[in-house]
């Protein structure tokens, strides 16, 4: 019987490989996701009931009706629908869902001849004992016919399934043990933390273990302050290997499967993982020297002694970044490098000789990556390989090419790749991000308001207020961000360009708007660009740039540069050229104060390396005052008369805006949400309405399973 392809806009739902797909690329979808589509599309313009959508759904059990709109929403947040703007999935209140697109049914070949070909395929599971000649003739043939093999063998995940493992929304990093049978992750005492407050308030995480086959979890470490930046297992599966982080260094701690007590074996591992080796004898990981802007790959004894360097790496890797991989035959370590143009691999050998690079490809950020089991390539969690991405998804890199190609294609974030043995399931964390506008009075901030739906994650890569009321937001369709402006209602909203932008600004005269953005970007903070209220006139002022302000005279733009390994602040003029350098240490996040005279801007304490808030001249130099925030702040913005900052800071997985005075007083809290975090806000230019990106950010182990 002939399968069907159901066509719908630029979408195609291919019921034989279970794939959705947009202008002919694959857009992964959880399994339980596609179902829901698939009966959408199987039944358009008939108002499905809630119920009735349960029972096929999950005919097994009983669920919940946020199961069905958990899955409603991720729909309509890949095929690009936003609020008041129902292309394809209507609501019908208090009954269910109706399909309202147009749907072509096209019938698709059947499987059977390609059944037949691969049973007819000379795979490794369908191979017969040989008796091995003495001749060498034969013996190359073997080689020969192995290496054709090999090169022949599908990529992985091609064609997967999705599986939430964990019951719960709040983990961190995660890793599947060698047989499959258990899932080690952190898990969040209040949420995923942007901006925290002191470690002492801030978030604690435990380490807890998942039985697959009992879909049962336990602790296996009690929750503590800091956060786990890596878990990996040893290659017998008998104990967990994690690091912990606090605001300096992170340590490495030694877990066992089957009970026991956690045992510190080092510090100063600055790699989210450590990589054993084959024969779990040996861990590597990287150790950093910001002041020298390399790193050393490290080896030691898997009880952490007998620590030795095996190679420098140039690189501006900062704690929490990718660990190294060790290949599965034992004889090279591969290595994240970062530069100003980017993060890419290089392969180092184990028993000496020159590194060499893996690929060519420039990530902006490469957070995690595992070998397959027979090493013809790894696994690779990053982000920005391709220019407008915004977000951080899992790759397949070949081995012998380093060619790149997608594995997940989703508006979501993967952080973290683990895998079996045998390379057939791949655990990962999965991070949800929602996001809305919302208004209040900065005087009376007791009854914010909503103005934006969260199936467009409105406001999360930026959020700025124009001269006349209206306000600069990001918003994103499917898998791509854009830059729109809307009134401060939320309504009559615009798009203004269709690529990602982030850190908003908006000048003082209302009629440019300064952004950065990865694509034309040569460095990994992005680059910044300027174009006019109404989105022409698009011109690219510098190579590299972060976040970033106008001075009230509209004449310069202050802006965050990693051009010379680290991050400093610098200013150009609105109309480009060369651009000028403020700071000669570590800075971030500037703010030009109202009168043009100062720039406020993040940095660390030279005594105690914690954040602080530094005021410097405009025309640069060192800081003529600190300010002792609590905690680590975001987006600085200056009260209208000059005589206070404001900033984003949170605690148990809630954001508030705090304000801090010039006078050095204690800071105080303007807002007092009890939920939710804050991506981004500002300050209308008239100091009397604050505009807010708020929402969740959800944390789920799932595992793939390979379909091939």
């Amino acid at each position: 019987m002939p399968l069907e392809l159901y066509e719908f806009g630029p979408f195609r739902v291919d019921t034989q490989e279970r794939v959705l797909r947009s202008n002919g690329q694959v857009i992964s979808l959880p399994a339980k996701t596609f179902d829901t589509l698939l009966l959408l599309v199987q039944n358009p313009g008939r108002a499905l009931e809630k119920e009735e959508m349960m029972r096929w759904l999950w005919p097994d059990r009983f669920v919940e009706e946020a199961n069905l709109a958990q899955h409603i929403s991720l729909l309509r947040k890949v095929l690009g629908e936003s609020r008041g703007e129902r292309l394809y999935i209507e609501t019908v209140p208090k009954r269910g869902y109706r399909f309202i697109g147009e749907v072509h049914v096209v019938e698709a070949a059947s499987k059977a001849a390609e059944e037949q070909i691969r049973s007819k395929r000379w795979l490794p599971d369908q191979r017969k004992p040989i008796v091995v000649a003495a001749t060498s003739i034969f013996a190359v043939i073997l080689v020969v016919l192995g290496f054709l093999l090999l090169r022949s063998r599908p990529a992985p995940f091609q064609n997967f399934e999705m599986i939430k493992v964990a019951a719960t929304e709040k983990a961190s990093q995660a890793a599947i043990s060698p047989d499959g049978k258990y899932v080690a992750y952190g898990l969040i005492e209040g949420g995923p933390e942007l901006y925290p407050a002191p470690e002492a308030e801030g978030p604690k995480e435990g380490l807890w273990l998942s039985n697959l086959a009992t879909v049962s979890a336990i602790p296996i470490s009690p929750a503590t302050p800091g956060t786990y930046v890596g878990v990996s297992f040893s290659p017998d599966g008998d104990y967990v290997y994690s690091v912990r982080a606090n605001a300096d260094r992170g340590a490495l701690y030694r877990t066992p499967v089957l009970g026991g007590s956690t045992r510190r074996l080092l510090a100063g591992v600055d790699s989210n993982a450590v990589a054993p080796s084959p024969d779990g004898k040996r861990l590597a990981f990287l150790r950093m020297s910001p002041r020298h802007g390399q790193a050393m790959l490290m080896t030691a004894n898997a009880d952490g002694t007998n620590l030795l360097q095996m190679a420098v790496l140039k690189t501006l890797r900062v704690l929490g970044g990718a660990g190294p991989a060790w290949s599965p035959d034992g004889r090279t370590i591969v290595c994240p490098v970062v530069s100003l143009e980017g993060s890419s691999l290089v392969a180092i050998p184990v028993n000496g000789g020159p590194q060499r690079p893996l690929t060519s490809a420039k990530w902006k950020w490469i957070e995690s990556m595992a070998w397959l089991f027979d090493g013809r390539g790894l696994v690779v969690n990053g982000g920005g390989l391709e220019k407008a991405e915004q977000h951080v998804q899992i790759w397949y890199v070949k081995g012998q090419t380093g060619e790149s190609r997608r594995i997940t294609n989703d508006p979501n974030d993967y952080f973290g790749v683990s895998l079996t043995s045998d390379s057939r399931f791949l655990v990962t964390v999965v991070y949800e991000t929602l996001s809305d506008v919302w208004l209040t009075e900065y005087d009376k901030p007791e009854r914010p308001k909503q103005i934006t739906s969260a199936t467009n994650q409105a406001g999360l890569h930026g959020l700025a207020w124009t001269s006349d009321g209206h306000l600069v937001f990001s918003k994103e369709s499917g898998a791509a961000a854009t830059i729109s402006i809307m009134q401060a209602d939320g309504q009559g909203a615009k798009l203004l360009l269709a690529r990602d932008g982030r850190y908003y600004r908006v000048s003082p005269d209302g009629r440019h708007v300064v952004f950065s953005s990865f694509q034309g970007s040569e460095g990994g903070l992005g680059t910044l660009w300027t174009m006019d209220i109404d989105g022409g006139n698009l011109k690219k002022l510098t190579n590299d740039g972060g976040s970033m302000d106008f001075s009230p005279d509209g004449r310069w733009i202050v802006y965050v540069s990693n051009r010379y390994d680290t991050l400093t602040v610098w200013k150009v003029a609105v109309d480009g050229g060369r651009g000028v350098q403020l700071t000669d240490y570590w800075a971030t996040d500037p703010s030009v104060s109202p009168d043009g005279s100062t720039i406020a801007c993040i940095t660390r304490d030279e005594t105690t390396a914690k954040p602080a808030i530094s005021l410097i001249p405009f025309k640069g130099g060192r800081p003529r005052n600190f300010l002792n925030p609590r905690g680590t702040p975001g987006f600085l913005r200056w009260t209208p008369d000059g005589n206070a900052l404001l900033y984003v800071l949170g605690q148990n997985g809630v954001s508030n805006i705090w304000r801090q005075p010039l006078s050095g007083g204690p800071a105080e809290r303007i807002t007092n949400f009890q939920s939710q975090q804050i991506f981004a806000f500002d300050l209308s230019r008239n100091g009397k309405r604050l505009a807010l990106a708020r929402g969740t950010i959800n944390s789920q182990v799932v595992l793939l399973r390979d379909k091939r």
